[in-house]
């Protein structure tokens, strides 16, 4: 059963990265250029990737981007390293290379997690919770993210993934 568990809550990661290519694929380069809610289309699509592994921590290392990492942190997050000068750091060949890097940190993440562990305490921004709600709570977001691309998209006459 905590296999299982274990499995799905992988799967459910794993299921957003497909979503997140679709929307590099069909983003008009005049989009990946704009901003959009307040980031740029391509920043907002490297903050998903990026969130996705920088919150799976626990017994690996996070992978070691292509892009600085700095360019996760979207601008309304005060206080967090926010910078302005990406040129060339931002193409779509970057973000795939950081999808496929994603991919393989979400199997050696969910590899490595002991099942048991899904139950144990953590901290999530200052609330104490399960690691299992947790997961849940991060994969939520990054689908959050998935849906904000996706209207950005329809709203530039594209198609998003959903």
């Amino acid at each position: 059963m905590m296999n299982n568990l274990k499995e799905q809550m992988r799967l459910g990661f794993q299921s957003c990265l497909p979503m997140i290519k679709v929307d590099i694929d069909n983003c008009p380069d005049a989009l990946w250029e704009k901003k959009v809610g307040g980031d740029f289309y391509w920043q907002q699509v490297f903050h998903a990737i990026s969130s996705t592994a920088g919150m799976l921590t626990e017994n690996v290392e996070t992978p070691t981007f292509p892009i600085p990492n700095e360019l996760t942190f979207l601008e309304q997050y005060p206080g967090m390293p926010y910078i302005t000068d990406y040129k060339g750091v931002h193409g779509k060949d970057l973000m795939y290379a950081s999808l496929e890097l994603t991919a393989k940190h979400i199997d050696t993440y969910f590899e490595k997690l002991d099942a048991n562990d899904l139950f144990k305490m953590v901290d999530f921004f200052g609330t104490e919770m399960t690691l299992f709600n947790r997961l849940g709570a991060t994969c939520s977001h990054i689908m959050y993210h998935v849906g904000a691309l996706d209207a950005a998209l329809r709203d530039h006459g594209a198609k998003g993934s959903m």
